[in-house]
């Protein structure tokens, strides 16, 4: 079966072929360390010889490049990232665990079973033109992919220019030292982050088919809101959330929710699989175009506005 022939229930009594066209999948990280002390609680032991054990079968080698200028970018290690933030045991606060890089890793096995060997909307092999990976874990490509074919070269990962541009503000905003190829690039920088954002918004010009996006807790909980439904629990480590988006044969386009493997219904709907006009009248309330996008990140009271409107 592939995903020209794909047969599920769209809500309508009988099944239908349908082609799976495209797969969002927002996903939260695996388990880690807590990303600070608890003052008043006895502190517990993050041993780093158990907890942050080599997992080989889950682990790329990888290099961040700028796409811009082709020049490697150096990552801090966690040590700098944590500061003196340091658990008994030699961890520090905010750290992937072992477990958490096998759950990432589980994950990306689901995947592969869904995407890969049942619906075959990609192939088995890694491939930039099929699959977008923005912040992904190298754990769920591990998991999907296998290590053996990123040995030789590796596995590439995009510097998003937002993340620069925002590290960029908030040091002047306080007066903080600023790299020099910060103040060299500040104008191209703005205008990448810029386009960044609208290119992820406006989805015209992604050709690939799935998109891998590693988020938070606090990313997962507002796309259920969207939805109109309310949140009472809290989305578990490796949670992940799919928008699949497919096709009948008369043309006609579906889309179909996944929520941790289950089936996922929004309220208001029969089904997890949804006629796409509804879904885009479900949403419209919270549908930015580019430009309104761009106005309400430098506008705080219209955000507020905004968000007091619809929410």
């Amino acid at each position: 079966m592939t995903s020209e022939q794909t047969n599920i229930e769209p809500g309508t009594g009988k099944n239908e072929t349908l082609r799976l066209l495209n797969a969002q999948v927002f996903f939260r990280h695996g388990a880690r360390t807590p990303l600070r002390h608890f003052d008043g609680v006895e502190e517990v032991t993050y041993d780093k010889n158990i907890h942050d054990a080599p997992l080989p079968h889950a682990e790329l080698p990888y290099e961040v490049i700028d796409l811009d200028t082709g020049e490697r970018v150096q990552c801090l290690s966690p040590e700098e990232k944590s500061s003196n933030r340091l658990f008994k045991g030699g961890m520090y606060c905010g750290m992937l665990t072992t477990t958490g890089k096998q759950q990432m890793y589980n994950l990306g096995q689901r995947l592969k079973r869904r995407y890969v060997d049942e619906l075959k909307l990609v192939g088995e092999q890694f491939n930039r033109d099929e699959v977008l990976t923005i912040e992904s874990l190298q754990c769920v490509v591990a998991g999907m992919f296998g290590v053996e074919q990123f040995r030789e070269n590796g596995i590439t990962y995009d510097l998003d220019m937002v993340i620069v541009f925002d590290h960029m503000t908030s040091r002047k905003a306080h007066g903080l030292h600023v790299e020099q190829w910060m103040l060299d690039l500040e104008n191209e920088i703005a205008k990448a982050a810029v386009a960044g954002v609208h290119y992820y918004i406006a989805g015209d010009k992604n050709t690939q088919k799935l998109h891998l996006y590693s988020c938070h807790d606090t990313s997962i909980i507002p796309l259920m809101l969207i939805l109109g439904d309310p949140v009472d629990h809290w989305p578990p480590y490796a949670a992940d959330f799919r928008f699949e988006l497919y096709e009948d044969g008369r043309g006609k386009h579906w889309v179909k929710l996944i929520f941790c493997g289950e089936e996922y219904t929004p309220s208001g709907c029969e089904d997890s699989l949804i006629e796409f006009a509804k879904f885009q009248d479900i949403i419209k309330r919270v549908k930015l175009t580019p430009e309104q996008y761009t106005h309400m990140c430098s506008d705080l009271d219209t955000a507020k506005e905004f968000i007091k409107m619809n929410y």
